[in-house]
């Protein structure tokens, strides 16, 4: 990720596994919402005027929660929701995909088809230097029960996920690339 604080994008395009969101798409929904609530405050406007995303690139949840609904009518729930909560915390491998703030630092975790058939978790978190790292249903588990205990915030995504076409993907930016198996390993190599 480097020194931005892009995380947002860096998450959602992981989550998504591919290019679909940038700086730009999600500083423009980040502004439809501040006018949003604008309205709703009979027209006053946070501080800085900017509710949604500060200065350095740093995205609300609600932008991430809007920009899902746009790429494919996906949702987001927050994990402590009581009809979430119990689901989650006996069976989260269940579900294809989770946003985490940890720290203040948006991270993707996704299932997704793997080697031999099967189906495996990575943590895309755009910090790691060693890129996505595959992770069992115990691992995501305590995982995600950390980040509740932390007071950290865990969403559940929901929809309809697609599998990554490399051949149609517009061009990679330098930190971007598809990985199968080998691409993994030799990332951490």
């Amino acid at each position: 990720q480097g020194a931005d604080c892009l995380c947002a994008v860096h998450c959602l395009n992981a989550l998504l596994q591919g290019p679909h969101f940038t700086a730009a798409s999600l500083g423009e929904i980040a502004q439809e919402l501040d006018r949003e609530e604008c309205k709703l405050c009979t027209g006053r406007m946070s501080p800085s005027g900017r509710g949604n995303v500060d200065a350095r690139g740093n995205f609300s949840s609600q932008v991430l929660f809007r920009a899902l609904q746009r790429w494919g009518d996906m949702s987001a729930v927050d994990s402590r929701h009581e009809d979430i909560r119990a689901q989650v915390s006996t069976r989260p491998e269940l579900e294809t995909g989770y946003i985490c703030n940890v720290n203040k630092h948006w991270v993707a975790l996704r299932k997704v088809p793997w080697s031999d058939g099967k189906e495996a978790w990575f943590n895309l978190n755009s910090l790691c230097a060693t890129g996505p790292t595959e992770m069992g249903d115990s691992w995501l588990a305590s995982f995600l029960a950390s980040a509740s205990s932390d007071k950290d915030t865990v969403f559940v995504v929901r929809g309809q996920y697609t599998l990554p076409n490399p051949e149609a993907a517009p061009a990679l930016a330098g930190h971007q690339m598809f990985l199968d198996a080998q691409g993994v390993q030799r990332l951490r190599e």
